[in-house]
C-alpha cells in the first residue's frame, strides 16, 4: 500500500492498483424534527463507492455524534441516527422517531448539520 502526499492524504494506491480516494460534503441545514430523513447527491459512479459515514451535529456545534451504515429502510433500532443507503445518485440519512435527534437539540433549519465521508475508488 503506498500513501500519497501524507500531509493531506490526497489517496491511497492499494495491492491491486485501485486508488481508494475520499470525498467530504457537508451535509447543509437539517431541522431534524420536522424532517426524518435528509438527501444528499454526491455525484459519483454508484459502483466506485465502497462505505459511507460521517457525524452530526447538535445545534450548539459542540458535540458530534456518528452516523452508521444500515441496510435497512428506516433508522436502525439499534441506533438513533444512520445512512439508510445510498444509489447512484444520492445518500439517504435518516434518523428515528422518539430518538435523541428528534428533538429541541437538533432543530436549527440554518446551520450546517455536519459532514458525510464518501470512501471510493477509481
Amino acid at each position: 500500500m503506498e500513501i500519497s502526499n501524507p500531509q493531506t492524504l490526497d489517496h491511497i494506491i492499494g495491492a491491486n492498483g485501485n486508488v481508494l480516494r475520499v470525498k467530504i460534503m457537508n451535509i447543509g441545514p437539517w431541522d431534524m424534527v420536522s424532517s426524518a430523513s435528509l438527501v444528499i447527491t454526491h455525484g459519483l459512479t454508484f459502483a466506485d463507492i465502497i462505505m459511507v459515514g460521517g457525524y452530526v451535529l447538535s445545534d450548539t456545534g459542540l458535540t458530534a455524534f456518528p452516523l452508521y451504515t444500515n441496510a435497512g429502510g428506516s433508522a436502525s433500532p439499534d441506533w438513533d441516527l444512520d445512512v439508510d443507503n445510498w444509489s447512484a445518485f444520492s445518500i439517504i440519512l435518516m434518523r428515528r422517531a422518539g430518538g435523541i435527534f428528534d428533538g429541541v437539540n437538533f432543530n436549527d433549519a440554518v446551520m450546517n448539520r455536519g459532514r458525510v465521508i464518501i470512501w471510493y475508488t477509481e
